[in-house]
């Protein structure tokens, strides 16, 4: 194994851990349904955006249905996994640039898929993932703006709170009422994530520019 790969096996891990603290150690329950409000997506997007779709997508999907194992709500750990997973990886993608983010992911399965490594398909997935990291001028670091931080903000909400909604309205028997009076709290949650994620991103950064390389599979070499 590589050291840059064991070395985002270890953050992936740190982040995991950070998220799950954050859900469990501050809870505002809101409703009767027994939902609450927490500080998971302020880790999340944190983590999305400095480290991109890969470490997004694991910290705040495991991380988060790790702490509803453990803080009593099991029923609910495949949602959050769901949820808000799929909230660190749509934030990931947007803020750093969609071509070089999805040339990450395929670089991410084939490292760890032994099927996508088979020399045929690896030279094709890697003629590939050129291909779209041409089509992205400049890197991922500086494609990190501030509008890109605020559009990948607005695309981890609307991913969050919408598989909250429809999830729990569809397949957890509280009715769409009840899911409907989560809405507003799950978008203050997100609120709350932006605003200590990204300004928390732009300080780390600014104290040590290499970590936004971290975490990112084009970095991981053989050796």
């Amino acid at each position: 194994m590589s050291k840059s790969r064991a070395s985002f096996i270890a953050l992936a891990a740190i982040l995991i851990a950070l998220t799950t603290v954050f859900t469990l150690v501050i809870r505002v329950p809101i409703t009767a349904t027994g939902g609450y409000l927490n500080f998971s997506d302020a880790v999340i997007y944190f983590a999305s955006f400095t480290f991109g779709p890969w470490i997004g997508l694991i910290a705040g999907g495991i991380g988060t249905g790790l702490a509803d194992l453990l803080g009593g709500f099991a029923a609910f750990a495949p949602l959050s996994l769901l949820a808000h997973g799929l909230e660190g990886l749509a934030v990931g993608l947007i803020a750093g640039g969609i071509g070089a983010g999805l040339a990450d992911l395929l670089r991410g399965f084939a490292a760890f898929s032994p099927i996508l490594s088979f020399p045929p398909l690896a030279s094709r997935i890697e003629s590939l993932m050129a291909r779209l990291e041409a089509r992205t001028a400049g890197t991922i670091v500086q494609k990190r703006t501030p509008l890109r931080l605020a559009l990948g903000w607005l695309a981890g909400t609307i991913v969050m709170v919408g598989i909250y909604f429809l999830g729990e309205g569809l397949f957890y028997g509280i009715g769409w009422g009840a899911a409907l009076a989560e809405v507003p709290w799950n978008l203050l949650q997100n609120l709350v994530g932006g605003l200590v994620g990204i300004p928390l991103f732009y300080a780390v950064r600014k104290a040590y520019p290499p970590i936004t390389r971290m975490g990112q599979p084009s970095e991981w070499r053989e050796g």
